[in-house]
């Protein structure tokens, strides 16, 4: 019996580290998608623009 809690105790506490360590991954991978399309956003007016130095100060992911 002392073995079947242990291994309880265990698989909750990994659930919830796995649940925790999903979140931090979601909250860094959504604030840095703004970052992601600012970069992509300022290659292809720099490409369209060649002779002109482009700076794109910031972006927004807008649903929809």
């Amino acid at each position: 019996m002392p073995a079947v809690k242990c291994c309880w105790f265990v698989a909750k506490w990994t659930v919830a580290v796995l649940v925790v360590a999903g979140g931090v991954a979601a909250f860094y991978l959504y604030t840095h998608a703004n970052d992601e399309i600012r970069r992509q956003t300022e290659a292809r007016l720099a490409e369209h623009y060649k002779g002109l130095t482009v700076r794109v100060r910031s972006t927004q992911l807008v649903e929809g």
